[in-house]
């Protein structure tokens, strides 16, 4: 990672996504810093697109935007936004390692945080470097329904949204609505996909493209 990336300054905190994950695993796991209130819901939100009138000879519409290497990442977010600045501070254990080309997607380094205490929680960040984050992914080992499970992948939806705080709400609202149950939209600039296939939910957050 360079010394200029590193000397970025770290983009303004959302409030609620702070304190909604700070008040609520230091809450259970018993380490409270006595933060504010939670996170307030917002309405879910997905992107539609329109059928095409003409049919199938009709030619393929322009995008409004010409797709660039920068659309491979979660635009603004840095690893240390999620990692130094929140799970730490709540006594999370954040490592990071060289995926060599192991994971999907590909991506240089995993960074891999888990809860104190034995509780059943992770979030996981595939990333090129600092500023560079393909994905974010919230594990949380419990049965469907948990407040738990609900509040981390809202908190962390929330993050991951960076310098738009409208845009933010809506993800947070979109995560918490659905983590328990296989779902996915596009809000803003990027895609949330609620998974059950390990039957624990988990919540992955990617570049819309």
């Amino acid at each position: 990672m360079t010394t200029a990336e590193n000397e970025m300054p770290e983009p303004k905190t959302p409030r609620k996504a702070r304190t909604v994950l700070v008040i609520t695993l230091c809450a259970v796991l018993g380490i409270c810093f006595g933060a504010g209130s939670g996170i307030i819901g917002g309405h879910q939100a997905a992107r539609l697109t329109a059928p095409d009138p003409l049919g199938p000879t009709a030619l393929p519409a322009i995008p409004e935007k010409v797709p660039t290497g920068a659309d491979e990442y979660l635009p603004g977010l840095r690893v240390s936004f999620i990692t130094k600045n929140f799970l730490q501070k709540a006594k999370w254990t954040c490592e990071t390692e060289a995926t060599n080309d192991r994971y999907f997607p590909v991506a240089a380094y995993l960074t891999t945080c888990s809860a104190p205490n034995y509780v059943r929680l992770s979030v996981n960040l595939w990333h090129d470097d600092e500023a560079k984050v393909k994905l974010v992914e919230t594990d949380c080992s419990y049965p469907l329904g948990s407040s738990l499970c609900r509040t981390l992948a809202r908190g962390v939806a929330e993050l991951t949204v960076v310098g738009q705080p409208e845009v933010a709400k809506r993800t947070a609202a979109w995560a918490a609505d659905n983590v328990d149950r296989d779902a996915t939209t596009v809000i803003g600039d990027v895609r949330l996909t609620a998974d059950l296939s390990y039957r624990t939910p988990r919540m992955r957050i990617v570049p819309a493209k």
